[in-house]
């Protein structure tokens, strides 16, 4: 289960979210790792290790003056702890939060900050099963040179349950040039199976920027298939 505050970027974590764990410490935000549902389980602990052990060296291997930068950063966008709304939130966890993102997506790590607070314009999504492949629906088509989409989903769960935060979790989909992205594989991989005809899932998604790695506002939404 996972602790999330949401707002324009994440600005504190603690718990699961996906194979992923967060904890809060006094260095910052450490991201713990355990295997997901299906698939091989060695390769995917192998998979988040590397991320982890990528984001932290990467950090370490910012200069003094680089490191500085993000907390410069972590102050211009003016986003606070949660357990205190007079502190921003360090510069190395800002630095933990938008490299999270782009290592799921297969994107290089942020190395230094990109002192701009432009969001990108969000798109609304549905969700839809055609010829036994689940499509994400997208209002408008990304600029897959300018941002990518992050995306949580849950397994199966009942259509009376409006709050499903803590049953979700990512999906690694690949942002295309197109007004739909299908996640069939992806799904599988987290649950073993797609949902089926009168089953119902959850999902939340968010848009990143993908020049100066802030996101948009998370959303949620219900589909019945």
């Amino acid at each position: 289960m996972a602790r999330a505050k949401l707002g324009a970027l994440l600005n504190d974590l603690a718990g699961s979210v996906g194979s992923a764990t967060f904890q809060n410490s006094n260095a910052g935000l450490i991201l713990r790792n355990k295997p997901l549902f299906a698939g091989n389980y060695s390769q995917r602990r192998t998979m988040r290790r590397l991320h982890n052990y990528s984001i932290n060296q990467a950090w370490n291997n910012l200069s003094s003056t680089d490191q500085a930068q993000w907390q410069s950063f972590a102050n211009f966008i003016n986003i606070k702890q949660r357990h205190s709304i007079y502190l921003n939130i360090t510069g190395r966890a800002l630095f933990y939060q938008i490299n999270f993102y782009r290592l799921i997506y297969g994107i290089s790590l942020l190395q230094l900050p990109l002192f701009s607070n432009n969001r990108q314009t969000d798109l609304h999504i549905t969700l839809s099963i055609h010829s036994g492949q689940i499509r994400v629906n997208m209002g408008r088509v990304p600029t897959v040179t300018d941002e990518f989409l992050i995306l949580y989903i849950t397994n199966k769960i009942s259509k009376s349950i409006n709050n499903f935060t803590n049953k979700l979790k990512i999906i690694p989909c690949i942002t295309t040039g197109t007004s739909y992205l299908t996640i069939t594989t992806d799904y599988i991989n987290i649950y073993g199976s797609i949902p089926q005809t009168g089953e119902t899932v959850g999902y939340q998604w968010s848009i990143a920027n993908l020049h100066n790695g802030l996101i948009t506002p998370f959303q949620q939404g219900k589909q019945t298939f």
